[in-house]
């Protein structure tokens, strides 16, 4: 019986190392010596694994591997020789390149539509006067993010935040949207010579420094031509009292200019306007009216209770 199928009948072929030593692993368990190149503290008892009689296979022969028994050739590396497996670190992989030239990061431009209809043509302006300024940016090689809220989603959003004192997660976001973009595009139906009541209200929800300097554009639909002074009385005061940096043209489309009559001019119109907003954004070197944090005003409670000790 050879020492393979002696060590397989007593151990039941699991090749678990025998607790006395057997022929299969090479005889009687000796210690690694510490200089091997393994780490191995020179105290340890292992099987002399690798031993000629046990693995003298011609396969596993290789020069890298001398003595040592059971190495296949495809182990052999240059870098392992007397280094104890230390094998040359990797590189590091390179940090992901922005795709645009230069390493600039994309420009935010945010549009707030309060149309009520699905779709509504203050959708569609707003869409429209986007495409021109990204247009307009994208020929300076620079690449814009455009989000577009429709405050119609938000109704019951924004009533609550104007009976509880506080936005709600949904419209939280969307604040913080308008705050942190690099331009805003603000398009309201006009109601009754003014901007409707769903507009005003989220404008009255955001931080009031929310739009300091920010690049905005106005823009508005009605079903007549005659509502289109809103934008100069109603739409220009609000956002100049809110110190937002208004582009001098403000896009107005009544129910004609969608039919092919008046649409060359709303088409300039829409041109000139997202031209004017994209320059802006090109000239602003960072975005304006970054929120502030929350609660950055509140005086922390120690020292409110040592105010009130010392009596002031």
């Amino acid at each position: 019986m050879s020492a393979y199928e002696a060590a397989s009948a007593e151990f039941g072929d699991e090749g678990f190392t025998p607790s006395g030593g057997s022929a299969w692993f090479g005889g009687k368990p000796t210690p690694v010596d510490a200089e091997d190149g393994f780490g191995f503290s020179a105290g340890l008892n292992v099987a002399a694994v690798g031993s000629t009689a046990g693995f003298a296979d011609p396969g596993y022969a290789d020069p890298g591997f001398a003595d040592s028994g059971f190495s296949d050739s495809s182990y052999a590396d240059p870098g392992f020789a007397d280094a104890g497996f230390a094998e040359p670190a990797y590189a590091a992989p390179a940090p992901p390149q922005h795709p645009e030239a230069g390493g600039a990061a994309p420009l935010r431009l945010v549009a707030v539509t309060a149309g009520l209809g699905q779709p509504s043509t203050a959708r569609i302006l707003a869409d429209r006067l986007a495409d021109a300024a990204r247009a307009r940016l994208g020929a300076q090689g620079r690449q814009v993010l455009v989000e577009v809220l429709e405050l119609r989603d938000l109704a019951l959003d924004i009533a609550g935040a104007m009976v509880a004192g506080f936005p709600g997660a949904k419209l939280r976001a969307a604040l913080d949207a308008v705050e942190g973009a690099d331009g805003l595009i603000a398009v309201s139906p006009i109601y009754t010579a003014s901007y409707s009541g769903l507009f005003k209200s989220f404008f009255d929800v955001l931080d009031k420094d929310g739009l300091t300097g920010k690049p905005t554009l106005i823009a508005a639909t009605g079903g007549t031509a005659r509502h289109s002074l809103a934008l100069d009385h109603a739409l220009r005061p609000m956002f100049a009292y809110l110190r937002a940096f208004i582009v001098p043209t403000a896009v107005f489309a009544a129910s004609e200019d969608w039919a092919s009559a008046g649409e060359s001019s709303l088409n300039e119109r829409i041109e000139r306007a997202g031209s004017e907003l994209g320059d802006l954004i090109a000239a602003t070197p960072a975005a304006a009216g970054r929120r502030r944090e929350e609660f950055e005003d509140v005086v922390p409670f120690e020292q409110r209770m040592a105010a009130l000790r010392s009596g002031i």
